[in-house]
């Protein structure tokens, strides 16, 4: 099994075998991405409605044994209750 980086983003309308990893590239398009799923892990939920609390912790960086990658910003909705 080979090794996976932990950010991967690849330009699907050119490379749909995701044979190049666009992410140094693109740092403000994993900026976006990584905002907006922190946003949706914040709220439970990437649909409109109400808050859904997630039955256990989430952690986005996660890379099995080898370890974590630390974020360097989060994102707490309001109504998260998160602190």
């Amino acid at each position: 099994m080979s090794q996976l980086p932990p950010i991967q983003l690849y330009d699907l309308a050119s490379d749909v075998g995701e044979k190049k990893n666009v992410e140094a590239e693109h740092p403000e398009v994993v900026h976006q991405l990584t905002r907006l799923l922190k946003k949706y892990v914040a709220l439970g939920r990437s649909t409109p409605g109400t808050l859904q609390r997630n039955t256990g912790e989430v952690d986005i960086w996660r890379t099995g044994k080898l370890g974590r990658r630390q974020s360097t910003e989060s994102y707490i909705h309001p109504d998260a209750g998160g602190t």
